[in-house]
């Protein structure tokens, strides 16, 4: 049997070579092959398991390179580099760390991109995902995309064991070594899994909505989340201390991790899109929002604040891009059908190309009552889009008024409508607070410097 030790270990094509590995070095010949196996921890759990399957020989060859190839998909990675001193090349086997990624939601959002981003952007060599999500929808034709399939777990329910007990025995048979979980839903049931299977949690919450005071059983939820999860990561330093002041989780557990795009994607010329599709003229004002219709948009507020600038001189289009459904988006629309803004503002649903949607805006506008750090305000500001938002918790990290946006007091409709209508007036104003938005996204807010903060993380545990 060939004994494989921590450090450079020299093996030779030949009579003392495993079956398991005889193949592969035989293509090597004449040069020799050194296995490194320095960068597997001492004490892996799959240490014995590997040792037995490729250093075991046998005559039979039951050991083959078919067995060592599932082995580096599941658990291993490898790369050969040339060692000209010792004439020979090194096989560094490298060990990757299984994550589980789970969410509560299934739709289009923010919280939902920054899951998908760490589930199929996170280097392939150094972790294997696997994903659970609750049924079909937005985020699943994006895994699918991105050629992830997901599993498919329900937890309908207050509280769901069998979903608890899925996840549980998902963890142990998958080998999972860290669980990344999203919104406050996926943070209880991973957090309780991590404590049962003794396995790292690493707990992301977005925005304030996951602490709600009339949240059943809030105390029990927050208790779950201190004993199992290892990490409490918060998007935005506003929603950091959100959590220090408004729960009991423990603040020593909390980090913060901006959120972050791919930075690229959003530099697009002007485009005319919008315009074309809908008739309007190159002297009409458009101005767009991105997100879901829910209650913490405040889109009440905008329907309100588009009405108040049928004053002005100038000609206004709004446009809302966001998935929308239920009594919320029926009081909206007969909010707008009130104010006779039917032709003024539309609600197109949401939009699969936010780059595009961004491109044909003249100006962008948030009126949330609150958010954790907006993916969709950092996509505007990338875009080179002059920004009008409200002072809810997240857009205070992203903007400094007068500097590179403008920042009004959440629910006044009328100072929405007043800043609107001044930066529409000027565009030197609209040229530099632009750039500066733009500047300050893209050094800030890159996808490289979120995954980078989660590798740290997750490298750790």
């Amino acid at each position: 049997m060939l004994a494989l030790v921590a450090g450079l270990t020299p093996v030779w094509p030949g009579e003392n070579t495993t079956h398991a590995l005889r193949p592969c070095l035989l293509a090597l010949q004449p040069l020799r092959a050194l296995i490194n196996l320095a960068h597997l921890p001492s004490k892996s759990r799959r240490m014995s398991r590997f040792f037995s399957s490729i250093c075991a020989s046998s005559p039979s060859g039951k050991h083959s390179c078919k067995k060592l190839a599932v082995l580096k998909s599941r658990f291993f990675s490898y790369t050969v580099s040339p060692d000209s001193k010792q004439n020979a090349v090194v096989i560094n086997i490298l060990q990757m760390k299984t994550i589980l990624h789970v969410i509560d939601t299934t739709g289009p959002g923010g919280a939902e991109t920054i899951f998908i981003d760490l589930a199929t952007r996170l280097p392939r060599d150094k972790y294997r995902p696997i994903v659970v999500i609750r049924g079909k929808g937005w985020v699943y034709e994006e895994l699918c995309r991105r050629g992830i399939e997901p599993l498919f777990m329900e937890a309908k329910g207050s509280f769901n064991w069998q979903f608890l007990s899925g996840l549980v025995k998902l963890i142990r048979r998958e080998g999972v070594d860290l669980i990344q979980s999203h919104l406050l839903g996926s943070n209880v049931y991973c957090s309780l899994a991590g404590l049962l299977t003794r396995t790292p949690v690493v707990a992301t919450f977005h925005g304030v909505v996951d602490f709600g005071k009339k949240e059943r059983m809030r105390g029990a939820k927050y208790a779950a989340i201190n004993a199992g999860a290892d990490c409490i990561v918060a998007v935005s330093d506003d929603l950091r201390k959100e959590i220090i002041e408004s729960t009991s989780l423990k603040p020593e557990k909390i980090k913060l991790i901006y959120n972050g795009i791919k930075t690229e994607d959003y530099q697009h010329p002007r485009s005319r899109g919008l315009r074309d599709q809908y008739g309007w003229s190159d002297d009409e004002v458009v101005i767009g929002s991105l997100g879901n219709i829910r209650p913490a948009k405040g889109y009440d507020i905008l329907l309100r604040a588009a009405a108040l600038l049928e004053e002005s001189p100038r000609s206004y289009r709004f446009v809302i891009a966001g998935q929308g459904k239920g009594s919320l988006y029926d009081g909206l629309m007969q909010l707008r059908e009130e104010l006779g803004l039917q032709d003024r503002v539309l609600f197109p649903g949401f939009m699969d190309d936010a780059a595009e949607f961004l491109s044909g805006l003249d100006l962008f506008l948030s009126t949330s009552i609150s958010e954790g750090l907006p993916l969709s305000a950092i996509q505007a500001m990338v875009a080179g889009l002059p920004l009008v938002a409200t002072r809810c918790g997240g857009y205070e990290e992203l903007v400094s008024d007068g500097e590179n946006g403008l920042l009004v007091d959440i629910g006044n409709s009328r100072a929405i409508a007043d800043a609107l209508d001044s930066l529409a007036a000027d565009a030197g104003l609209q040229e530099k607070l632009a750039q500066q938005a733009r500047k300050y996204a893209i050094e800030t807010f890159d996808l490289g410097s979120m995954l980078a903060e989660y590798e740290k993380v997750y490298d750790v545990l």
